[in-house]
């Protein structure tokens, strides 16, 4: 269980099981700067022995639960993630700050109040801030909210990353080109390997002891804002000859995924997946390959393999154990599979791991 102990007179520090240690903030925070938690941060330096200070944000009881957490990864990059079950709706309010903000929703829906963005399901945008102009957007309640958001300023993208700014896509070149006006926004199509690497960001936390999580962390942030930059200015969702898909349609899709994901022990089958996610089953196949580069059948394999080789590799449980964990009734058939999918045996993964 995490311990509190009290560092100031403002703030708790808590320490999780890992090592990691987070100051606990009023959720009220989430409504102001990023420079508001780089100052929280800074004003307890002294706790932080690796290189990430990180702050902690509880959601009130009236409002609901669940945390958000923001890491300081540099002085051009902040990360915050929400991981929110709401009881009510939330309004963030993001004042302008000249940063620019890339949103990934994971789970959830949230709508863009200045503009006509809407995310359900799943999906990105990026909003680019060149001044004082603050914007904001809702958080439905009713369901679980994960959220991975990069807050970037412009010498992230040209000192960082090394990227000329003139060659950068619109509406991140607004914030080089302009130092006032309102907010500029886009969706970004969330292609798999953004998506995947937004899901890595959210699981993170117990995987990595603390010293390693400025440096695997950053390097997850470079790989988002890589695949942004990328998409928007060149989108990848390649579709089928002849298929057509709404905006409606690829949030339909990507909550498909999103229940596979959750469920890939004991998948719905497809017309009952095509029913929940309200697409026919051949524009959801279609589209689900289009749109992940896999079919929903290899999809579904690749989370259960993927299972499995943590699970072999971080706990003694049996081989059979395994294999049921993640959906297999006879171990012979996980194994089959698993040597199909990674060329090695669930016995030679183990030994590689050095699990007794």
């Amino acid at each position: 269980m995490p311990q509190s102990t009290s560092l100031s007179s403002s703030f708790d520090i808590e320490v999780a099981a890992n090592g990691a240690k987070w100051m606990l903030a009023p959720f009220e925070l989430l409504n102001g700067s990023i420079n508001d938690f780089a100052r929280a941060a800074e004003s307890n330096s002294d706790a932080w022995p690796d290189a990430t200070s990180r702050v902690r944000m509880r959601v009130p009881m009236h409002l609901g639960r669940g945390v958000a957490d923001y890491f300081h990864l540099s002085s051009k990059l902040h990360l915050i993630l929400l991981d929110l079950d709401l009881d009510k709706d939330l309004t963030i309010v993001v004042p302008g700050d000249r940063m620019i903000k890339v949103r990934v929703l994971l789970a959830g829906r949230l709508r863009a109040i200045q503009n006509a963005i809407a995310l359900d399901g799943a999906g990105s945008f990026l909003e680019a801030y060149p001044g004082k102009v603050s914007s904001s957007y809702l958080i439905e309640s009713g369901q679980p909210t994960k959220m991975v958001v990069l807050n970037c300023t412009p010498e992230y993208f040209t000192e960082e990353m090394r990227l000329n700014w003139r060659l950068l896509p619109d509406p991140l070149r607004a914030v080089f080109e302009n130092d006032a006006g309102a907010p500029h926004a886009a969706q970004t199509p969330l292609g798999p390997d953004l998506l995947r690497a937004a899901d890595d960001i959210m699981r993170f936390s117990g995987d990595f002891p603390a010293h390693l999580q400025h440096a695997y962390l950053s390097a997850k942030c470079n790989e988002i804002a890589s695949y942004v930059v990328r998409q928007l200015g060149q989108p990848i969702v390649a579709l089928n000859a002849g298929l057509k898909l709404t905006v409606r349609d690829i949030n339909r899709v990507h909550e498909a995924h999103v229940i596979l994901a959750e469920q890939f022990r004991r998948p719905p089958p497809i017309p009952k997946l095509a029913r929940l996610v309200g697409l026919n089953q051949t524009k959801l196949k279609a589209a689900f390959k289009s749109v992940f580069a896999m079919t929903i059948n290899e999809f579904t394999i690749k989370r259960r393999m993927d299972r499995g080789a943590e699970l072999l590799a971080t706990t003694n449980l049996s081989i059979a154990e395994i294999a049921h964990a993640v959906g297999y009734d006879h171990p012979a058939n996980f194994t089959h599979a698993f040597r199909r999918h990674f060329n090695h045996s669930p016995r030679q993964l183990r030994r590689a791991a050095k699990i007794t």
